[in-house]
């Protein structure tokens, strides 16, 4: 059988939204940690996911400490969902890859066995760089001509040159 063009995911489930209740529960968390008055609305949205993951946890951090508490919890509930690359730029961070070393837990998740030690990635990169920006790709830069590129950021990769 086909599917229609917009069906989405094949199967009995397609025409469903795609999302956890604790992607839900921590985007509630860290919006609320950052109103004013919302830090109670915040440890409750965090601890109804901590408290599967965590029998008997209670949140008992505050400002800062709240927001880094949800930031990662973020990090550790929605591991490899592709969800990292828009917190940091949303949060304002900086993307950081450590080279792994073996026998090292305080290592990073970086393989320069496999990608080398200068790799880009294998950086710091600031959230200032055009690296953030999702870049149109060269070839549609150099085949459509509506395209104006004085309006786009500039771009810092060695493909642009």
């Amino acid at each position: 059988t086909s599917l229609p063009a917009n069906a989405g995911h094949p199967g009995p489930f397609r025409w469903f939204p795609w999302m956890r209740a604790a992607e839900m529960a921590l985007t509630e968390a860290e919006a609320a940690a950052m109103q004013p008055g919302g830090e109670s609305r915040a440890k409750k949205a965090l601890e109804a996911v901590q408290k599967v993951r965590v029998p008997g946890y209670t949140c008992t951090t505050s400002g800062q400490a709240l927001i880094d508490e949800i930031r990662i919890a973020r990090r550790i509930e929605l591991w490899g969902e592709g969800f990292s690359w828009f917190d940091l730029k949303r949060w304002n961070l900086p993307m950081e890859r450590k080279a792994w070393v073996a026998g090292d837990p305080t290592s990073g998740n970086w393989s320069t066995q496999m990608f080398g030690e200068n790799q880009k990635m294998a950086k710091k990169l600031p959230t200032d760089n055009a690296g953030w920006v999702m870049s149109i790709p060269n070839s549609e830069l150099r085949y459509n001509s509506v395209l104006d590129i004085s309006l786009l950021p500039e771009r810092n990769d060695a493909e642009a040159q």
